[in-house]
């Protein structure tokens, strides 16, 4: 898992396969087209609360729009996520970009 910047500046967390099996996510799926997300460029949106493959990903960060209000809905996202990585053994696998 790595945490990254949008165009735009809102916080992704880039995750795997397994990762999104940790999440309880069964099976994990493209919020946007809800193709199977089997392989490990998967995109985790806290802004959005929403998963994408790595196309969608890349056309949402390509039209995505900076809402400062909503910061403190990211950050309670983003907060949940790594904190629920690292009871189940995530933390050794952050790393901040």
């Amino acid at each position: 898992m790595n945490i990254l910047k949008s165009k735009v500046g809102y916080d992704i967390v880039h995750v795997s396969h397994e990762e999104l099996l940790k999440f309880g996510y069964v099976p994990p799926v493209c919020d946007a087209c809800v193709v199977s997300l089997k392989s490990n460029e998967n995109y985790y949106i806290p802004v959005m609360n929403s998963t994408y493959c790595k196309g969608c990903y890349i056309e949402w960060d390509n039209n995505s729009t900076y809402h400062k209000e909503d910061i403190s809905y990211q950050e309670k996202k983003l907060t949940w996520v790594l904190g629920f990585l690292n009871k189940k053994g995530g933390e050794s696998c952050l790393k901040k970009i």
